[in-house]
């Protein structure tokens, strides 16, 4: 029924070459009329689980180095997990009295 996607050199997978990236399987979902957004939050909140404090610079490593190497599919990840990160984890706005 569904084509497999080709692995491209702007792949994000680790894997071999039958298998679909992190980001082919958002585009597949969203192909499919299905949010992404469950799995793309549980990634946020397992990648800060991991680095905790640091998250931040982590993911914003990490989207650096999407950019410098030209990766949009990492920087489409990076991008969405930092968004996630900034709306879950950034402090309430304080109510001024």
């Amino acid at each position: 029924m569904n084509k497999p996607i080709p692995e491209t050199p702007t792949s994000t997978s680790a894997f071999g070459h039958a298998d679909y990236s992190f980001v082919d399987l958002i585009q597949e979902m969203k192909s499919l009329g299905m949010d992404p957004k469950p799995i793309l939050e549980t990634a946020a909140n397992d990648i800060f689980s991991i680095h905790g404090p640091k998250v931040f610079a982590y993911a914003r490593i990490m989207l650096e180095n999407m950019i410098k190497t030209d990766n949009p599919n990492g920087i489409y990840l990076w991008n969405e997990i930092l968004n996630i990160l900034s709306q879950r984890i950034s402090p309430a706005p304080a109510a001024l009295h």
